[in-house]
């Protein structure tokens, strides 16, 4: 394969670290790694070995990888055993661990990748500070045959920066977690982010109160003391659309603990983040009692627009719907579809059940105020009694497809 003028590769290197600052750009850098190897496609995805997280993609291959994930090859792919195995660092093709007799058997080239004239491939695996792995991974045509040794040299010559990018990305997106609880803890709110598989990234020091309800689970991930409270939260953690809405569970009483509610909620805002895998926010509220909850608390709580916010607050205050309806100078037909969108957001089915519910945000005013910045500060990886994902430094690893 012809090489090309060094400054186009000192162009891509650059590149490769202005994608680590900004996620969008990854496409297309993704798009030159395929072209510079005469491959169809280049894609980046996160896995925790057992399912893909986040994933990006160049133009030609996210087609691929969209339907690869929906059809569940990851589950049926042999390659990372096959990688690990071979302790390989670097980039590594299929041809380097697979004999071509194998590779007519194996069940992902016959069923996905041979049928869409793909077959040839390369990738490389970083480990992140959360603990999941990075993949690069580059798809080429099984008519052109594997990916020879000059664009193999031109990969190698890329992972340091591919490395570094991906650690750097990962350590930003980290500390905008930790600033992001950090911040709730200022204004009296325990909270916490999850991965997708209730591991927590990072947590605030007022969840360590919370202890009894709020408990340490295995491998680092955060659950709730009440079983069916703790079944909520995994099916809230389930769900295979993130962007759905908001849950809201409730913790009883537990002890001289007072009942709480927690409010598990997508993180919307990561949602281009690559490496840190932020998937859900928790904030558990103790219930006390006071005045009904602002509404524009209510709206950034459960995502409320204002007038859903308002009927929130009207319910609080143990007004009817035909009340809220006229202090609107509104219908009562507009008013019952706004409660539905607000039963929606808060995971209610009935009025009284929002009017409890609300009653564990009327004590936040009180505890803003109170609240030491002091208290407020974000547990990262390895602090504080509730776990959080264990820091990892990088290294190199056994190159994965997608795992």
């Amino acid at each position: 394969m012809p090489t090309m003028p060094s400054h186009a590769d000192e162009d891509l290197v650059d590149q490769i670290y202005e994608a680590a600052l900004i996620p969008d750009l990854w496409p297309a850098v993704l798009g030159q790694m395929a072209g510079r190897t005469g491959s169809i496609g280049a894609m980046l995805f996160v896995t925790n070995h057992q399912a893909v997280s986040r994933w990006t993609a160049c133009e030609g291959a996210a087609p691929i990888v969209t339907d690869w994930i929906r059809e569940g090859w990851p589950a049926r792919n042999t390659r990372p055993a096959r990688m690990f195995a071979e302790k390989r660092a670097g980039w590594v093709t299929e041809a380097e661990i697979y004999t071509p007799e194998e590779l007519l058997r194996e069940p992902d080239y016959l069923g996905f990748y041979h049928p869409r004239g793909l077959g040839h491939a390369a990738g490389t695996g970083i480990f992140l500070p959360s603990g999941d792995l990075g993949v690069f991974d580059i798809q080429r045509a099984r008519a052109a045959g594997p990916i020879g040794p000059a664009g193999k040299a031109f990969l190698d010559g890329l992972r340091p920066h591919l490395g570094r990018a991906a650690l750097m990305a990962a350590r930003l997106e980290l500390e905008r977690i930790r600033a992001s609880v950090a911040l709730l803890a200022t204004i009296g709110l325990p909270a916490a982010v999850l991965t997708v598989s209730g591991r927590v990234v990072a947590a605030n020091a007022l969840l360590d109160a919370l202890q009894g309800q709020v408990i340490p689970r295995a491998f680092g991930r955060l659950g709730f003391h009440e079983p069916a409270a703790d079944a909520l939260l995994q099916a809230v953690l389930s769900r295979k659309d993130p962007a759905a809405g908001g849950s809201s569970i409730p913790l009883p009483a537990l002890d001289e603990r007072p009942p709480a509610v927690a409010h598990v909620l997508p993180m919307r805002g990561m949602a281009r983040d690559l490496f840190a895998n932020a998937h859900t926010l928790v904030v558990v509220t103790p219930l006390t009692g006071g005045a009904a909850p602002d509404a524009d608390l209510l709206g950034g709580l459960f995502d409320l627009t204002p007038a859903e916010a308002r009927v929130a607050r009207g319910l609080a205050e143990g007004r009817t719907l035909d009340h809220i309806a006229a202090a609107a100078g509104t219908s009562l037909a507009t008013v019952r579809t706004q409660l539905r969108h607000v039963m929606g957001k808060t995971g209610t089915s009935r009025q009284a059940e929002i009017v409890a519910l609300l009653a564990g945000a009327r004590g936040f005013a009180v505890r803003a105020e109170a609240a030491p910045t002091a208290t407020g500060a974000a547990r990262g990886p390895g602090t504080g009694a509730i776990p959080t994902a264990k820091t990892r430094g990088a290294k190199p690893t056994a190159s994965l497809h997608k795992g």
